[in-house]
């Protein structure tokens, strides 16, 4: 059964639907949030929150063409990590940390929100990504993007782990320095608020 489905069903307070698309993600949602937040309770805490979201609007959540809503989901589960990231601002070793503090309470939560600064700064970091070396692009999508181990990464590529750490890092080390510049630069004011937050979690 695909999420679209799923998703309709829990639209008509179905429980065990919502069982079935908790039981596909949990997991992995979980290891999302807590790899970002290295907290346990605060993982908790957003992981419920969520999960309670997803159980009592579900008709706005998006699905690809193959009916899966994974992507949409993670989206939406970052929003949320960003909104806990505002209450360890003063603990960030990033720039501007008060205003990010400050920017992080004008982000909304809602779908078209969501989307609208997800895409652009995700085009953004593809302008990034296109320059860096094909095997070091392949490691960032597979760790990064496909959420894989470093073993599964290794695998996939026929290469060593310690290969694959060493892209990832560089990879992210080169979107910090490159989102940095754009910020200090100057964006648009969305996407200033986006910058410092997306710096922080490409720590992880």
């Amino acid at each position: 059964m695909t999420d679209r489905e799923l998703l309709d069903r829990i639209a008509e307070k179905d429980a065990k639907a919502f069982d079935v698309l908790y039981n596909r993600y949990e997991r992995l949602f979980y290891r999302w949030v807590f790899s970002r937040l290295n907290d346990y309770d605060a993982a908790c805490d957003v992981t419920q929150i969520f999960w309670i979201g997803v159980w009592t609007l579900p008709t706005g959540i998006q699905v690809n063409e193959h009916g899966s809503a994974k992507d949409y989901l993670l989206r939406n589960l970052t929003f949320r990590i960003l909104k806990q990231v505002q209450k360890e601002a003063s603990k960030m070793e990033i720039s501007n940390e008060n205003l990010l503090g400050q920017q992080v309470d004008h982000l909304t939560y809602t779908h078209i929100s969501e989307d609208l600064y997800v895409k652009e700064i995700l085009h953004l970091m593809d302008e990034i990504l296109r320059n860096l070396p094909p095997l070091t692009r392949k490691i960032y999508e597979l760790r990064h993007v496909e959420h894989r181990s470093v073993k599964e990464t290794a695998e996939a590529l026929s290469i060593s782990e310690k290969t694959v750490r060493n892209g990832l890092s560089s990879a992210l080390s080169t979107l910090r320095q490159e989102l940095n510049l754009m910020y200090e630069t100057g964006h648009s004011d969305k996407l200033k608020v986006l910058i410092p937050l997306l710096i922080y979690l490409l720590k992880k």
